[in-house]
């Protein structure tokens, strides 16, 4: 399953927190962007909070692994400042590596903030909260119970 995340903020603590060895493999992180650059042979994408989705201020730098790279170049068609995208990430070590980008559409975005607002979406976003909390806890239960 992939957790949904539209606060940067914790994409950040996420990064810092868990790896693909504690069980959290799959991201999918909604933000609005606001950069690219090279670094030392990456492409590092930020991305902040979406109004309406999040509270305001958040940022988070994302890395574009080689396999994402011609599909990040294809949608930097639209990529352009201020663009809402769906990125579906995966956490490696403590970089958050983007595997797919897509920009949204206005009604996209509308349609997943009238989602997050109702009853379905705060019940989602809480079993996603807590799948987060407890990423890596089962896992390292089961490796211990294996033993």
């Amino acid at each position: 399953m992939s957790i949904l995340v539209v606060d940067m903020d914790e994409v950040r603590s996420l990064a810092q927190r868990h790896s693909i060895e504690m069980g959290l493999e799959r991201l999918r992180v909604v933000g609005q962007y606001v950069g690219s650059w090279w670094d030392a042979g990456r492409l590092r994408l930020e991305f902040g909070n979406v109004s309406g989705l999040a509270s305001a201020g958040g940022r988070a730098v994302l890395d574009a692994s080689e396999s994402a790279l011609e599909r990040v170049r294809r949608a930097r068609a639209g990529l352009v400042e201020g663009a809402v995208c769906d990125v579906r990430c995966c956490v490696m070590g403590r970089d958050v590596e983007v595997m797919e980008l897509r920009v949204l559409t206005l009604r996209e975005v509308q349609a997943l903030g009238e989602f997050l607002a109702g009853d379905a979406g705060r019940e989602f976003m809480s079993l996603s909260s807590g799948a987060l909390q407890h990423a890596g806890h089962d896992r390292r239960d089961d490796e211990d119970r294996a033993r």
